[in-house]
């Protein structure tokens, strides 16, 4: 939805400038990138001029080549990650049911997605965004048109194998393990110890395989 608000200011002010394809190069002077905008620069609100450095805030902030796709992607990371713990977190609160399995099993399968889905984002961007020239808003409605589609996919698929509620009896299951092998070793060590009150020879002799001498 954020992706969504910037290509929107984006593709209007292409548009006031003349063009709402209005195109972009990249072109490299003296080691430094620089953007170079199509079209009449003096009629935009935002993108002004007609030539930018890459890394500028204004352009990238807008989602312009790799580098403002890149910070749309890593904002949506970031943003799904921190949606996702306060989503689960008030679940937890409301849900008398829920349990810390389903808590981090919930997070763990949305950051999952996250990271998928922004992985193939960026894969794309890359593939499609070069040096060649295209629409100024190419690279952010690439972000959105991937990312949406990723997002719907991803979804689709955690819901039709119910990898949270599989992740969340995992880690149900492992706990129980756990807790009985805790108990199993409880149980151990004291019958070793009521072993070595009751014979320490013997229980030397097992341990540290001492001779062991009994007389009758």
């Amino acid at each position: 939805m954020a992706d969504a608000k910037v290509l929107a200011a984006l593709a209007y002010d292409m548009h006031k400038g003349g063009n709402l394809f209005t195109t972009y190069q990249i072109k490299t002077y003296s080691g430094r990138s620089f953007v170079m905008f199509k079209g009449y620069a003096g009629l935009r609100s935002q993108l002004t001029g007609t030539r930018y450095l890459a890394n500028n805030p204004k352009v990238v902030s807008l989602g312009v080549g790799k580098l403002g796709a890149a910070k749309a992607i890593k904002g949506g990371l970031v943003f799904s990650v921190v949606f996702s713990i306060a989503f689960h977190s008030i679940e937890q609160l409301l849900n008398d049911r829920a349990t810390w399995h389903d808590f981090v099993a919930g997070v763990s399968v949305d950051v999952v997605s996250a990271v998928a889905g922004s992985a193939i984002a960026w894969s794309t961007v890359s593939t499609v965004v070069g040096a060649a020239a295209m629409a100024t808003i190419g690279p952010i409605a690439l972000v959105v048109v991937v990312g949406v589609g990723a997002t719907y996919a991803l979804s689709a698929i955690s819901e039709h194998y119910g990898l949270t509620k599989k992740l969340s009896q995992l880690l149900k299951d492992a706990e129980s393990r756990m807790v009985k092998n805790l108990e199993d070793i409880r149980r151990e060590t004291r019958k070793g110890l009521n072993y070595m009150d009751e014979d320490p020879i013997g229980f030397m002799h097992r341990l540290f395989g001492l001779p062991y001498l009994r007389f009758q």
